[in-house]
């Protein structure tokens, strides 16, 4: 759990093999889209997850203590991350067991980030590449550097170590955040965001109604405008509620076609290695462009290949979202309880 679960982005290493190039640049679309899936679907968990700990807070029931918020502050292009509470720090000796493993891996993505911002720095036109703290969630990180340079060397391993590192380094620091701002499972989110909007239906003399459609929650009896008729917390966690479910449905619908797509391609990219080298001398590659070019296509290869494992994972995910968020709307599970 405290490692998170968002994906770095996949970036395909050029060939030079005109048609390797091709089929690499295609075959990187399914391999993007189940990236995106798994990370949109986790910041909309942690959204949920975050929110239902304010919504149980502001409950009759009350919710979990806030144990701190996560300081991340950048100087000089040096990254370095600590507890507050009450405007002090916290001395991560006091803190519980879970929290400072969870804190000890930010603390590490930080120093490795600090690690990779300076190989980065050595690249042309990177020289002043830095990191910014992102104003819409102060904990996590962007990188502030020139964006043709960038592009130019986006393809660089020290670029793509980066930018791997910055999203685990996130991703750890969301998990964090929310583990210091008093711990909630999503079905307690859910869970405490149902029984609010009952029992505000129930002030108006109105009723919630669930049903259980393929899995997935039906929920009647919310007016039209929730802004209007809900407190602020309760109309935005419906709202995000609204997003997994019909964001679930979508990717019950898109996945079948695009697991066929992928068995295609990776039976395709298979065959490549054994013609590379009769590919390389139709595109005039000398010696060392052509060992290039080799582990350029081993590396693009293996990415394919492993794709249907981390769809395997996403389809985990999504069946125990679908669980949890079913079970708390109907009020099998209260409180993360079966």
């Amino acid at each position: 759990m405290g490692k998170g679960n968002q994906l770095p982005e996949v970036e395909m290493k050029e060939t030079k093999i005109p048609e390797f190039d091709e089929f690499f640049e295609k075959s990187s679309d399914p391999v993007k889209s189940v990236v995106e899936w798994n990370n949109q679907l986790d910041e909309m968990v942690k959204e949920v997850r975050s929110l239902g700990s304010d919504i149980k807070k502001e409950s009759s029931a009350g919710g979990p203590p806030e144990l701190g918020k996560l300081k991340v502050q950048v100087q000089d292009s040096v990254v370095t991350v600590f507890v507050e509470k009450d405007g002090q720090p916290v001395a991560p000796k006091t803190l519980d067991k879970v929290t400072k493993e969870y804190l000890s891996m930010v603390e590490t993505k930080a120093k490795l980030l600090n690690k990779r911002v300076k190989a980065a720095q050595k690249l042309s036109g990177l020289e002043n590449a830095t990191f910014k703290t992102n104003p819409k969630s102060p904990h996590q990180l962007v990188l502030a550097a020139d964006a043709g340079a960038l592009e130019q060397h986006k393809k660089d391993d020290n670029i793509a170590d980066l930018q791997r590192s910055l999203t685990k380094f996130n991703d750890r620091a969301d998990t964090l955040a929310i583990q210091l701002k008093g711990p909630v499972t999503l079905a307690e989110a859910v869970s405490a965001l149902i029984n609010s909007m009952k029992e505000e239906l129930k002030k108006k003399g109105q009723e919630l109604k669930v049903a259980i459609e393929d899995g997935l929650p039906t929920i009647e009896g919310i007016p039209d405008s929730v802004e209007d008729f809900f407190p602020e917390l309760i109309a935005r966690g419906w709202e995000l509620l609204k997003q997994i479910i019909d964001f679930i449905k979508g990717l019950k619908d898109q996945i079948p076609e695009l697991q066929e797509k992928l068995e295609s391609l990776i039976n395709e990219a298979k065959d490549l290695p054994g013609q590379l080298k009769d590919a390389a001398a139709r595109a005039n590659l000398g010696a060392m462009e052509v060992l290039k070019a080799g582990k350029a296509t081993s590396s693009n290869v293996k990415i394919l290949s492993g794709t249907p494992t981390v769809l395997k994972t996403l389809l985990s995910t999504l069946k125990e979202t679908t669980l949890e968020i079913a079970g708390a709307v109907t009020g099998r599970v209260e409180d993360g309880k079966a």
